[in-house]
């Protein structure tokens, strides 16, 4: 079953102790793939702002 718009919001609030960690990391952390072949932590983080906006900016159906 789909989740709600209200349980997609209280199980995104569980990124807000992650995302204040993120500050703490060094510059060539944030540019250095996970694991080989793989994106860098920087294009992860970018991936997920960016579905973010998405989720918020189109209508659900």
């Amino acid at each position: 079953m789909a989740k709600t718009s209200l349980e997609m919001v209280e199980e995104f609030k569980t990124f807000i102790d992650f995302v204040q960690e993120l500050k703490t990391i060094d510059e060539e952390h944030w540019n250095s793939p996970i694991s080989e072949g793989k994106w860098s932590l920087k294009d992860v983080i970018s991936h997920i702002m960016l579905w973010d906006k998405y989720f918020y900016e189109e209508p659900f159906l």
